[in-house]
């Protein structure tokens, strides 16, 4: 029976004990530093934060935030994505590979292109 006292987060919990928002994963081969994941995480585009929090920031640093976001993909993430718990409504994900490096893609459905073939 579970305790009374436990936190809530420790009991929603998917993937093999990973929280909502990522995704389980196998790394092919775990002695490659380039290509092993660390983290997936389900994100969805904001767009009140895209068309209107970041160029009214970016006129007020003199465009040095717009900067920033190029070279630093953590802050492009928090600046224009929310992070979601569903992947039905993601709509871009960010990869965290094991150096440090962190990558954000667009989901594709390509479920209309696969339909005629079957």
């Amino acid at each position: 029976m579970d305790r009374i006292d436990e936190p809530l987060i420790q009991k929603v919990k998917l993937n093999n004990g990973l929280p909502l928002n990522q995704a389980a994963f196998v790394n092919f081969n775990e002695r490659e530093e380039a290509t092993c994941m660390a983290s997936i995480t389900y994100m969805r585009q904001n767009l009140f934060k895209t068309y209107f929090l970041v160029p009214i920031l970016s006129l007020m640093s003199l465009f040095i935030l717009p900067l920033k976001m190029y070279w630093s993909s953590e802050l492009c993430c928090d600046m224009l994505y929310d992070v979601v718990e569903d992947i039905n409504k993601a709509t871009h994900v960010r990869i965290s590979g094991r150096p440090g490096n962190t990558d954000i893609c667009k989901l594709e459905n390509l479920t209309d292109k696969v339909r005629p073939i079957l």
